[in-house]
C-alpha cells in the first residue's frame, strides 16, 4: 500500500523493533523491565502503520485520560514532530489525523459511574488498538476494546497491542494470556535500550539488594508474587472535590540522585486526596522552590500553605523558607507510627500523579527468609510515601474540616 512516509524520514528503532513492527497477531504483548522501550516501540508501530495503511482507524487508550495525555499521547506527538511527519490535531476531540486519512483516537477506558458502559468508545470501529499500562485496566475493559477492533477495508482488524510492566501472577493478564496461552508475548529488558542514563540502570540493579520481588518485576521484567503491600486503602480518581472544603498541606522529601518530591495533599475527616506532585531528580533548591510555587499557583491555594519537610535536612528547609515558602520540619516520629496514621485514611489519588501511583503500588514490607511479613518497609519506592507521611505525622489527628455532602463516601473498588 502507498506509504505516507517520505524517503527522507529515518525512524531509529531498538534492535527488537522489526520483530514488533512485523508482528500481525491479534494480540501483541510488549512487557518487561522498566526503561526497556516498550511504549516507544508501540508508539512507533502506531505511527508507521497509520502511514502505511490509508484510512486506518486507531485507538490509543489508557485507564484515565490525564495519564493518557502525558504518556502515550505526548509520546506520539513528540515522535511525529521529531520525524517531521505532517498531521492535524484536534485537541478538543483528542484525535490526530494524517493526510492519507488514517486517524488516531485517544480515549480513556474508565467508567464515570459504577455500571456505566464505555460509551466513549462504543461508536468506534477500529483496525488497530494500543492499550498503554494495561495492568491498570480490567479484563472487561480489554474485551470492550477488542469488540471495537472489527475490520479494516473488509478484512479482520489488525491488532491489539498491550504494553506494561508485569504485576503479580494473580493479575487477570497473567491468568488470561499466560495460563490461557493467548497472544504473542515479547519480553523486553532494559539492556536492549542503549539510551538509558547510567543512574537509571544503577537504580534498577540496586533493587537486587533491596527486595527480590521488586527486582524480579522492575529489573528483570518478570511476573511476581503478591507480598506485603503497605497501603491497600486507596483508589485512583479523575475528579476532585472543591479544594476550599479541604485542609491543604504540602509534604516535601529532598533528593538529588533520588527525586525531590513535593505533594499537594487535601484532607477532610478520614479521606486524603493526593492532588498534585513535583517529582524530579537533580533539582537545585532554586528550581525545586520554583516548581513548588508553580504548583501552588496552578491550584490557586493559599501562598502561605505549610510545607512539612524531611526533618533531617534543616539546611534545605531553610533555603525553601528563604524563597518565601512556609517550610518547616516535619514532626519526628518512628516510620511505622507515621505509616499507621496514613493507613487510617482512605487515599484518593488524582490520576495525573503518575509517580505517586507507582510508589504506592510497590511500597511494601520486608519479609524474612521464611516469607513472614515484617513491620519494616522496604527501602524502595518511598520518596512520595515519605512526603505523604511527613504531612500526616506532623498534623496527627488534629481536627480537620467537617465532612459535607459534596464528597461522596464511595467504596473502594478493585482498579485491576
Amino acid at each position: 500500500m502507498k506509504s505516507d512516509i517520505s524517503d527522507t524520514v529515518r525512524i531509529t528503532m531498538l534492535e527488537i523493533g522489526q520483530l514488533v513492527l512485523n508482528n500481525g497477531d491479534p494480540d501483541l504483548l510488549l512487557y518487561g523491565s522498566a526503561g526497556s522501550g516498550k511504549s516507544w516501540l508501540a508508539a512507533q508501530k502506531v505511527i508507521i502503520w497509520a502511514l502505511q495503511y490509508p484510512d486506518l482507524p486507531i485507538l490509543v487508550c489508557r485507564k484515565y485520560m490525564p495519564s493518557l495525555r502525558i504518556t502515550a499521547m505526548e509520546l506520539i506527538r513528540t515522535l511525529l514532530n521529531k520525524y517531521q511527519i505532517p498531521y492535524k490535531e484536534n485537541k478538543s476531540e483528542a484525535t490526530i489525523t494524517f493526510r492519507n486519512g488514517s486517524r488516531i483516537y485517544f480515549r480513556p477506558l474508565h467508567k464515570e459511574r459504577k455500571g456505566e458502559e464505555l460509551t466513549h468508545i462504543r461508536s468506534l470501529n477500529i483496525g488497530l488498538a494500543w492499550i498503554e499500562e494495561a495492568v491498570e485496566i480490567t479484563r472487561s475493559d480489554y474485551l470492550e476494546v477488542k469488540r471495537r477492533i472489527r475490520e479494516y477495508r473488509g478484512q479482520p482488524g489488525l491488532q491489539c497491542i498491550l504494553t506494561f510492566n508485569p504485576d503479580v501472577k494473580t493479575h487477570w493478564i497473567y491468568q488470561y494470556f499466560w495460563l490461557g496461552n493467548k497472544g504473542t508475548k515479547i519480553h523486553m529488558h532494559y539492556s536492549l535500550n542503549p539510551f538509558l542514563p547510567d543512574e537509571f540502570i544503577r537504580e534498577l540493579e540496586a533493587l537486587k539488594e533491596v527486595d527480590e520481588q521488586l527486582y524480579k518485576r522492575f529489573t528483570k521484567g518478570e511476573w511476581g508474587e503478591t507480598t506485603g503491600q503497605i497501603y491497600q486503602n486507596w483508589r485512583i480518581v479523575d475528579k476532585l472535590p472543591d479544594l476550599r472544603d479541604l485542609q491543604l498541606d504540602i509534604g516535601v522529601d529532598f533528593g538529588w540522585e533520588n527525586p525531590s518530591v513535593a505533594l499537594l495533599i487535601g484532607r477532610k475527616e478520614r479521606k486524603m486526596y493526593i492532588i498534585d506532585e513535583v517529582y524530579q531528580r537533580y533539582l537545585t533548591t532554586d528550581e525545586f522552590a520554583q516548581k513548588i510555587k508553580d504548583m501552588i499557583e496552578r491550584w490557586q491555594v493559599p501562598r502561605n500553605i505549610t510545607l512539612y519537610c524531611d526533618p533531617s535536612s534543616p539546611g534545605s528547609i531553610q533555603e525553601l523558607y528563604n524563597h518565601g515558602l512556609n517550610a518547616k520540619p516535619a514532626e519526628r516520629r518512628q516510620v511505622m507510627e507515621g505509616i499507621r496514621l496514613c493507613q487510617g485514611y482512605k487515599i484518593y489519588i488524582y490520576d495525573k500523579c503518575e509517580n505517586f501511583k507507582k510508589e504506592i503500588r510497590n511500597y511494601k514490607f520486608e519479609q524474612d527468609k521464611e516469607g513472614n511479613i515484617l513491620e519494616k518497609p522496604v527501602k524502595a519506592f518511598d520518596h512520595a510515601m515519605d512526603a505523604m507521611r511527613y504531612v500526616v505525622q506532623s498534623t496527627g489527628l488534629r481536627t480537620l474540616k467537617p465532612a459535607s455532602s459534596s464528597i461522596e463516601d464511595e467504596e473502594f473498588q478493585d482498579y485491576e
